[in-house]
């Protein structure tokens, strides 16, 4: 899905704002708050699960309802920043219960927040151990850090995280990737409500804004990401984020 229309490209990207479309307020889903998925008019379980009700689709993913199979019932393009609201079309795969916070070693990790700089986090060694998808692989991935850096871009990725691009003030050279995953894919977390309030803050910030920014270590796979640290590290989960007043 593209981030922002060729037709819409002179808009700035963190000053999209879109609710949801009209199509999505009338259309009526088969919501099971059991699974917390949705079901769309004609599929095999509308209307047929134990528990449930009907209300429309925009209700059902402000809700925290995630749609059944990963297809919404409407197709929209509609991301909006602003709110932290999007349609959920799809949720990550790899090591994704180690990006939501629900992995098997959640308990162990330091909630109290380590200030670290881009720059320092680039230099951490890269662990030689295999990336498991529910256990952590490494001290960094158990510590909370608190990172002061510039925003450059936000774009919304094909598993509905809100994708950060952060720079080192000091070293502009230096760069890492932060992630906010979207609330309907991280169901049960009880995280939803911070993944949600951090996507809200990102909204009303201008690209170049200096922020501080809270999230826990995440070692991702090496896929050539564009401004990725060199070692594959990452804030993932982010947990808060906030804007820095200029000096």
């Amino acid at each position: 899905m593209p981030f922002v229309r060729r037709g819409l490209a002179r808009i700035v990207l963190l000053g999209v704002f879109a609710t949801a479309s009209n199509a999505q307020q009338s259309i009526q889903v088969w919501a099971n708050p059991s699974s917390h998925i949705y079901h769309c008019p004609g599929s095999g379980s509308y209307g047929k699960t134990r528990s449930g009700s009907y209300i429309s689709e925009a209700d059902a993913i402000a809700s925290g309802f995630r749609p059944a199979k990963g297809k919404p019932c409407t197709a929209s393009e509609s991301v909006t920043l602003r709110t932290g609201v999007s349609p959920v079309t799809s949720c990550g795969v790899k090591r994704w219960p180690v990006k939501i916070l629900a992995d098997d070693d959640r308990s162990k990790v330091n909630f109290t927040p380590v200030d670290a700089t881009v720059s320092q986090l680039d230099s951490r060694s890269r662990p030689h151990r295999s990336l498991a998808r529910s256990h952590r692989i490494s001290q960094e991935e158990l510590t909370t850090y608190r990172v002061r850096a510039l925003l450059l871009r936000v774009r919304l990725e094909k598993d509905s995280d809100f994708h950060l691009l952060l720079q080192d003030p000091s070293r502009l050279s230096d760069r890492m990737i932060a992630e906010i995953p979207a609330p309907e894919c991280a169901v049960g977390t009880g995280l939803e409500k911070q993944y949600r309030a951090a996507r809200q803050v990102v909204g009303n910030i201008k690209p170049g804004s200096m922020v501080e920014i809270v999230g826990v270590g995440f070692f991702d796979f090496m896929h050539e990401q564009s401004g990725a640290a060199p070692n594959g590290i990452e804030l993932h989960p982010v947990l808060s984020i906030q804007v820095l007043p200029q000096k």
